[in-house]
């Protein structure tokens, strides 16, 4: 399965994670779900507007996944497995890190929603 990210799956998807929660809170409290709603019913080709949203926040979040994983293994109550697990996944997503584009410090919005 490939998550078009250059990033360690494990990675990749909490970063995709993340980014279907921030959608979550953003449907709730902010302009951009309404207009990319708007710019749908409007008539451009945003078919799902979640996904869009995804596709163009999950990339910035590449190192705030990186740090949640580490926070959960020196958490008390993460069990061994995991630890090694996403231990295991950090230090590979760390030589793919040299790779990857600088992204910008925050999301890239589509034009339709200015």
């Amino acid at each position: 399965m490939s998550t078009g990210l250059n990033a360690h799956i494990v990675v990749a998807k909490t970063a995709i994670r993340m980014a279907h929660e921030l959608y979550e809170v953003w449907a709730r409290q902010n302009h951009i779900y309404k207009q990319l709603k708007e710019a749908t019913e409007r008539g451009f080709k945003v078919k799902d507007p979640r996904r869009l949203f995804v596709k163009r926040v999950a990339p910035t979040l590449l190192q705030d996944a990186r740090r949640a994983m580490a926070q959960t293994i020196a958490h008390p109550d993460t069990t061994e497995y995991m630890r090694e697990q996403l231990a295991e996944a950090l230090i590979k997503d760390a030589m793919l890190q040299a790779n990857r584009f600088v992204e910008k410090e925050r999301a890239d919005v589509p034009s339709i929603v200015h």
